[in-house]
């Protein structure tokens, strides 16, 4: 009878870990109804469309209850599990546009299960790490005496420069896979584990962080749980979340990221239910994988801690058990996470913004001070699934990398750099503007910012900065004085180092420009569309607001854009890059566009039109797979202008096309996207120096005139005045075209000056009427 019993257990077990899991779209029409259907149906990660939808991954038997209940429920993906499989070859990724050049590390493996390591695997790779790199990493270890409900110690692992002696150094936590289901967040750990290790002895900053910082790394918090996934599904896409303790009923499993302490029980769990997927235990700690958590803290008194999750391409943040609870350390928690998805195209928000949900990690860590400090504690939310294909993860891993070297930064002395300098340089004294943002914990301390020339052509800069005292999050701007050879050519780079030094480690920061006369070849003001195509009842000018008066172009001049629309606005005429030596395109933006749904892309054709390429800018973020997937868009909210800069020196040689495509689904609409001011620039070829420079050539005709003179070219020149015989000045405008109205002149003799840059040049004419 006992076997008999063991058997249907066992059975029952299996059978509720291999249900089909599907992807589906859960409408509803309230703030409530959606909070009902999260709790209701045990839903911890989704996307959600505002007003209208969420998408998540759920059992099959809840997508069946759901329609029961009368709910709208579209099927996105029939079967999870299947859908993984099909995809295990894609290998394409797409990284961000404004991602930081990224070398994978070369030791970093993936694994067999549909990509991902399995729990052996991931324990080969610490040891590997052990054996090539025995002087920065330890050999791993149990994280105390603690054993899981089948006998599993928690393996951790310490990368520093002395791994194996504990230093008062500033200590950082990072863990992973708390459920069974979300291997990506321990793969892109293992990658950037990889990649600290790797790069050490070849990048100051990496090393500077290793040799000051204790970083421990638990891979795998849940190991019965994961385990259980690869007997399940050992080509992957298991769906098992909790751990396995026996709850003596027929059941198994507590999820371990409801059962800590702070605010246990209170929202977005199950106390009665054990089938449930977010069953929170009978109690605060029940669960060995948590008092092993606990333990660990209360040793090495964390600072920072990441607990990595999947999925929602988010990084989260207390408080996570109630909604407009934030912490008295909103601001620090807000500031730096948005430094940490600056290139991810992840948002950063307070947990509970997401769903309420108590007895997690990061509540726990943070707000439970009773044994040990307050830990500043992250949840990233990595990727678009719990089993994201190949192609995907490559991408994870990628974005992931600045967000963890973030939370390393944050520890130290830390500031972060931006250059607020145009890229063409037309003069050969100017200012190289710049601002600083401080966002490390160390209070009090200084950086000295130092800018070293390194193209030939730099002749003078001047002296170092030094900021003194900043107060967290404050942000000071400053600038740097160049002066330029005199000799310097049309198109050459202007490249040097900025330094920030921060009394112990100097980051490095390689900036280029490009000097030269610019000539604006394209230039829309906003104030007509008559340069441009515009597809019916789309794209027009509004006067509600601009940039510069006294309108600019929207997607949407009525009021907010349409559900299902789809619309563009591309340039008449094609715009010439041919016999340039540089070309960049800017322009003035805001906009407000549902984010992860709807978008506005920018793209260029340098075919007629026969195919368009996205265009990678400073604001872009990368499409999900419910727009355009991996490719750059804008969507989000994006309140003041800012002003959007696109290089297009891959279209040099070309004539060009330049446009402008917004798409929205139905169910929730916003004001859309607005741009003004646009332009391409030039810098064209020229034998001539900055002291021969192109004025020197200029003829006009003709020459007497009646009513209109004709400059030759007006490459570089910037403005004009118009003087008669007694110098008196009759006009002045600055130059957009070659021609010049004279027509309001009497006849006689006058003057024209020329001005580009700090050059002039008059040239006599003649009116004849």
């Amino acid at each position: 009878m006992k076997n008999t019993k063991y058997l249907l257990i066992l059975f029952v077990s299996i059978s509720f870990a291999q249900e089909k899991y599907q992807k589906v779209r859960i409408h509803y029409n309230s703030e409530t109804e959606k909070q009902q259907i999260i709790r209701e149906n045990e839903i911890d990660h989704f996307h959600q469309k505002n007003n209208s939808f969420i998408e998540c991954e759920i059992p099959e038997i809840f997508v069946k209850n759901l329609k029961k209940s009368g709910k709208i429920v579209d099927i996105v993906i029939s079967d999870m599990q299947a859908f993984v499989q099909q995809n295990i070859n894609s290998r394409n990724a797409n990284p961000m546009c404004s991602q930081p050049a990224i070398i994978d590390p070369v030791n970093y493996n993936t694994g067999s299960m549909a990509g991902y390591l399995t729990y052996a695997e991931c324990m080969a790779e610490l040891d590997e790490m052990h054996t090539l790199f025995p002087n920065l990493i330890n050999t791993r270890a149990s994280v105390g005496t603690f054993l899981t409900t089948e006998n599993r110690a928690l393996q951790f692992v310490k990368i520093s420069d002395n791994p194996d002696v504990d230093e008062p150094e500033k200590r950082i936590l990072y863990d992973a896979i708390h459920h069974a289901r979300e291997p990506g967040s321990m793969q892109q750990l293992i990658y950037f584990m990889w990649y600290i290790l790797e790069n050490y002895s070849n990048n100051s900053e990496i090393k500077y962080l290793v040799d000051n910082t204790e970083i421990f790394c638990i891979p795998v918090v849940n190991p019965d749980g994961y385990i259980y996934n690869q007997t399940t599904n050992p080509t992957g896409g298991g769906m098992w979340r909790k751990n396995r303790r026996d709850n003596g009923n027929g059941t198994f499993g507590v999820d371990n990221n409801r059962n800590y302490s702070y605010e246990w029980g209170t929202t977005g769990v199950s106390l009665i239910d054990t089938t449930s997927d977010v069953y929170c235990g009978t109690a605060p700690f029940t669960e060995v994988e948590n008092l092993a958590l606990k333990w660990f803290c209360e040793q090495k008194n964390f600072t920072v801690a990441m607990n990595a999750h999947t999925f929602s391409s988010l990084v989260l943040y207390p408080f996570g058990y109630d909604i407009n609870q934030p912490t008295p350390d909103e601001n620090i928690f807000n500031g730096i996470s948005a430094e940490m998805v600056k290139y991810s195209g992840y948002a950063n928000e307070i947990s509970a913004t997401l769903y309420p949900a108590s007895g997690d990690s990061d509540d726990w860590m943070y707000g439970d001070v009773s044994t040990k400090p307050k830990i500043f504690a992250f949840t990233p939310e990595v990727g678009t699934s719990f089993w994201d294909s190949p192609a995907k993860t490559v991408v994870n891993n990628r974005n992931m990398l600045y967000t963890n070297l973030m939370a390393l930064r944050f520890l130290h002395n830390y500031a972060s750099f931006e250059d607020k300098t145009e890229n063409f340089i037309s003069t050969t004294n100017f200012n190289f503007d710049f601002s600083l943002k401080r966002l490390g914990l160390v209070d009090n301390e200084n950086f000295t910012v130092t800018l070293i020339p390194f193209s030939n052509n730099i002749a003078t800069v001047s002296a170092p900065i030094i900021f003194n005292n900043m107060t967290y999050n404050a942000v000071t701007a400053n600038n740097f004085q160049i002066t330029l050879n005199p000799n310097t050519q049309q198109g050459e780079a202007i490249t040097f180092i900025v330094e920030v030094n921060n009394g112990s480690l100097t980051q490095s920061y390689t900036i280029t420009k490009y000097f030269g006369a610019t000539t604006i070849i394209f230039n829309e003001l906003g104030n007509n569309v008559t340069q441009w195509t515009p597809t019916a009842n789309g794209w027009a000018t509004t006067a509600s607001t601009f940039y510069s008066a006294s309108s600019c172009i929207t997607d949407s001049p009525n009021g907010n854009y349409l559900d299902n629309k789809s619309s563009n606005i591309k340039t008449k005429n094609a715009i010439s890059l041919i016999n340039v030596l540089q070309a960049e395109l800017s322009f003035y933006a805001k906009w407000d566009i549902e984010k992860g749904f709807d978008y506005t892309i920018l793209e260029i054709s340098n075919n007629n039109g026969t195919t368009w390429i996205p265009q990678c800018g400073k604001f872009t973020v990368s499409g999900t797979s419910s727009q355009v997937d991996g490719k750059p868009l804008y969507d989000g909210t994006q309140n003041t202008w800012v002003k959007e800069t696109i290089n297009l020196s891959d279209y040099i040689g070309s004539n060009i096309l330049i446009r402008f495509r917004f798409k929205s689904d139905n169910g929730a609409v916003a004001d859309g996207f607005y741009f003004d001011d646009l332009k391409v620039t030039v810098i064209n070829p020229s034998s001539l120096s900055n002291e021969d420079f192109i004025l020197n050539n200029i003829n006009i005709s003709p020459n007497p005139t009646a009513n209109a003179i004709i400059i030759d070219t007006i490459d570089g020149m910037e403005s004009y005045k118009i003087f008669n015989v007694s110098g008196q000045l009759v006009a002045s405008e600055k130059i957009f075209s070659n021609k010049i109205d004279v027509n309001f002149l009497i006849n006689g003799v006058y003057f024209l000056e020329l001005s580009a840059s700090e050059q002039k040049r008059t040239l006599k004419f003649v009116i004849e009427k």
